[in-house]
Parts: structure tokens; sequence; C-alpha cells
């Protein structure tokens, strides 16, 4: 599920995308890659306020990741 939702992603189908983050995230609801391609997808189809509830999800489970404050800013800034 993870892997077509990065393929759609990174073609630019960023909204059929969430449909496969979610599912991962049914299966396995503290993956740190669905957590953060679903942020990254809401990010880019504008909304905001579901993004950012997705990188605080993935800061609970890991606060190592760089990008990850980079990206909540981001959102937050919106």
């Amino acid at each position: 599920m993870i892997s077509m939702g990065n393929l759609l992603f990174e073609s630019g189908h960023s909204n059929n995308a969430i449909k496969y983050f979610e599912q991962a995230l049914n299966q396995s609801p503290k993956d740190i890659q669905a957590l953060m391609g679903l942020a990254n997808a809401y990010y880019e189809n504008n909304h905001a306020k579901e993004s950012i509830e997705y990188y605080k999800k993935v800061l609970l489970i890991d606060n190592q990741l760089p990008d990850i404050y980079y990206n909540l800013a981001d959102a937050l800034y919106i």
C-alpha cells in the first residue's frame, strides 16, 4: 500500500495517494512511512489541518527525523 501511495504521490497524484496511505495505516497505525506519506499528501492537497495532525503523530513515534520539523513548520505557516 505504501509503495503505491508513494508512486502516486511522486507522479503528481497526491489526492489518489491518500487512500493507499490510509489503507496502510489501517493495517499498521504507527507506520512512520505511511504517516509521513499521508501528511505530505494532505499538505499537497492544501489540507493543512490534516497534514499537521499526521506530522504530529510522526513526532510522537520518532522525534529524531529532521524533515518532520521542516514539514510541520511549513504546514503551520499556511
